[in-house]
C-alpha cells in the first residue's frame, strides 16, 4: 500500500472544502513553473501525473434524536441541508449511506440537491465499502455518510490516518484523496455547518 498522509485543518466555509476538492481536478496539470521541468520527467512519472485521482468526502450522521433508529433532530436537518449547499457544486457522483435512518437523512438533501439516488450500504462492511470506493469511482468524487465509530475505520481502511470522532462532535468532514498510479492515500479533516462538540 502507498504512502498514508492526514493534515487536520478546521475551516468553516465553502472556499476551503472547494479548494481541497478541486485538488483531483487539478491533479492532471502541472503548474506553469513546471512546465519546462515536466519534459525531463521519467514517462512512468508523467503517466502517474495523469492518473485520476479519486476524492472521498466522509461525515458523519447529523445530530439525531433519541431510539432505536432515530431520525435526525431538527438542529441535525439543519446542518444537513448546509452539507448540501457545501457539496453543492463539488460534483458528487455517487453517495453511500449506512442502513440506518440517521444517515439516508443527513445524505437526502444532498442526493436531492445534484440528482442522484442514495446507495445503502451496511454500516459494518468497511472493507467491502473501501473495496468498492478504491474499484468503482475511480477519478469519481464520493460522499460517504455513516457513524462516528466506523468514519475513522473507513479512512484507515482507504489506507490514510484518521483520529477518532468524540460522540458530541457532529461537524467534522474527511476529505481523503486517492491516487491510483501510486496507491498513496492522503486525509483533510476539515468542518462543515454549526460548530459542535465545544
Amino acid at each position: 500500500m502507498g504512502r498514508s498522509t492526514h493534515t487536520r485543518a478546521r475551516y468553516r466555509s465553502l472556499p476551503a472544502l472547494g479548494i481541497c476538492l478541486s485538488l483531483s481536478a487539478c491533479s492532471g496539470s502541472a503548474p506553469a513553473s513546471e512546465a519546462g521541468s515536466s519534459q525531463a520527467r521519467s514517462a512512468p512519472a508523467r503517466a502517474a501525473a495523469l492518473e485520476p485521482v479519486t476524492t472521498v468526502v466522509l461525515v458523519r450522521h447529523a445530530e439525531k434524536e433519541e431510539g432505536d433508529d432515530p431520525g435526525l433532530t431538527l438542529v441535525g436537518r439543519e446542518r444537513a441541508t448546509r452539507l448540501a449547499h457545501v457539496l453543492s457544486e463539488g460534483g458528487v457522483d455517487a453517495i453511500y449511506a449506512s442502513q440506518f435512518r440517521r444517515t439516508q437523512e443527513t445524505a437526502e438533501p444532498v442526493a436531492s440537491s445534484v440528482g442522484l439516488e442514495v446507495e445503502i450500504v451496511d454500516a459494518r462492511d468497511i472493507e467491502g465499502l473501501a473495496n468498492r470506493l478504491r474499484s468503482d469511482h475511480t477519478g469519481e468524487t464520493v460522499l460517504v455518510v455513516s457513524h462516528s465509530n466506523i468514519i475513522p475505520e473507513v479512512i484507515r481502511a482507504l489506507g490514510a490516518d484518521a483520529g477518532d470522532i468524540p460522540e458530541e462532535e457532529y461537524d467534522d468532514l474527511f476529505v481523503v484523496l486517492l491516487s491510483g498510479a501510486t496507491g498513496d492515500a492522503s486525509a483533510v479533516h476539515l468542518n462543515y455547518g454549526a460548530a459542535s462538540g465545544d
